[in-house]
C-alpha cells in the first residue's frame, strides 16, 4: 500500500499499534497485542470496582469523566497556544490557502484518505 507510506498517521496506526502487515486478512488475523489486551483489562477492572461499590460511587464517576475531558483539553490548548510558532499554525488554520483546491493532488489524497478509513 503506497498510500500508507504517505499518510504517516494510517501507517503508525496499522504497522505499530495494530502490527498488521499488507498480507494479513480473515484467515491470517495475526498475534494478540498484549498492551491493547492489558489496557482492556484495566479498564473492564476499574468499570467492575466502580459498579460494585454502588450507585454513589458511580455519579462520583460521571462527574470526573464528565469533566476530566474539558479540563484536558484546556491544558492542552494552553500549552498548545504557549508553544514556538503557536501564532503562525492559528493564521495558517483560520486563513487557508484556497489555491491548493484547484491542486488535484489535494482531492486524490482526500478521496484515498477517506476510502481508507470507511
Amino acid at each position: 500500500m503506497v498510500f500508507f507510506k504517505k499518510c504517516r498517521y494510517l501507517y503508525i496506526f496499522r504497522h505499530a499499534l495494530l502490527d498488521l502487515e499488507d498480507h494479513h486478512s480473515i484467515s491470517n488475523l495475526g498475534s494478540l497485542r498484549w498492551h491493547l489486551c492489558l489496557c482492556l483489562l484495566l479498564a473492564w477492572i476499574l468499570v467492575i470496582l466502580f459498579v460494585s461499590r454502588g450507585i454513589k460511587s458511580t455519579g462520583k464517576v460521571a462527574y470526573f469523566t464528565a469533566t476530566f475531558p474539558y479540563v484536558m483539553l484546556t491544558v492542552l490548548v494552553v500549552r498548545g497556544v504557549t508553544l514556538p510558532g503557536a501564532s503562525e499554525g492559528i493564521r495558517f488554520f483560520l486563513m487557508p490557502d484556497w489555491k491548493q483546491l484547484a491542486n488535484p493532488d489535494v482531492s486524490t489524497d482526500q478521496h484515498i484518505l477517506l476510502s481508507a478509513i470507511r
